[in-house]
């Protein structure tokens, strides 16, 4: 990316798209200057600050979407891939620990990174809950749940906590961050976000189990157990991409 911008800067290949929001040449040098500013601006944050890729990336869209440039003009997919540091994103190996059914980790490692990607500081908080824990946090009188052992889809590896991060990179539940965009990113790929639950709004908590209720999971545990009920989840092939 950090190329991209600097071939921008040498080369002015937004050069066509420039001259037709200008009317004369004295407009046309004064947006070139105000955009090859604004790049250089981004630059020199990035370089002299601890600015993220994510960061730099939020920025360069901003500014060329005041300049009427898309990211593609560049070279740039919109939708950028950025290397995720799931040492941060992921510190108790929730995908890796095996607990969740496969379909919902592809799902929420894509959640992820198209989080990432957008410059949300995101952060895998729960998985799997045990029927013991289950019912601990709804004894615990801080209104953390109203499900008890076995009504919670997080009982059978269907559902994920998702949290973001603040300065020191430590789980936050703050109402500033932006759930509204996080819940939209998982609604798109397929998730259920408990952020439109009528009972509780729950906006950190994500899930997934097309074409089952939990009176079918329940009783798809009772009579095979937690592979049982995983083996009724249809595929993305199978069922909804």
């Amino acid at each position: 990316m950090i190329a991209k911008i600097n071939e921008t800067l040498n080369a002015n290949i937004v050069g066509d798209k420039l001259k037709d929001q200008s009317p004369d040449i004295h407009s046309l040098v004064l947006h070139q200057n105000l955009l090859i500013q604004g790049l250089m601006d981004l630059l020199y944050q990035f370089v002299s600050t601890e600015m993220e890729k994510t960061d730099l990336f939020s920025g360069l869209k901003k500014l060329l979407k005041q300049h009427q440039i898309e990211m593609k003009d560049l070279g740039l997919r919109d939708d950028l891939a950025i290397q995720v540091n799931w040492a941060e994103v992921d510190p108790k190996g929730i995908l890796t620990s095996g607990e969740l059914h496969p379909v919902l980790v592809d799902k929420v490692k894509g959640l992820v990174q198209k989080a990432s990607s957008q410059g949300l500081k995101i952060r895998l908080q729960e998985g799997l809950r045990s029927f013991e824990r289950q019912n601990e946090l709804f004894k615990s009188g801080r209104n953390v749940t109203r499900a008890r052992a076995g009504n919670s889809y997080h009982n059978y590896g269907l559902a994920i906590d998702i949290v973001f991060r603040d300065k020191n990179n430590q789980p936050s539940w703050s109402e500033e961050h932006d759930w509204l965009k996080l819940g939209k990113i998982g609604k798109d790929l397929g998730l259920k976000w408990g952020g439109d639950f009528k009972r509780i709004s729950d906006k950190a908590h994500f899930e997934y189990h097309p074409e089952l209720n939990l009176k079918m999971v329940k009783e798809a545990y009772r009579s095979g157990g937690l592979q049982n009920v995983w083996s009724k989840i249809p595929s993305p092939l199978e069922g909804e991409g």
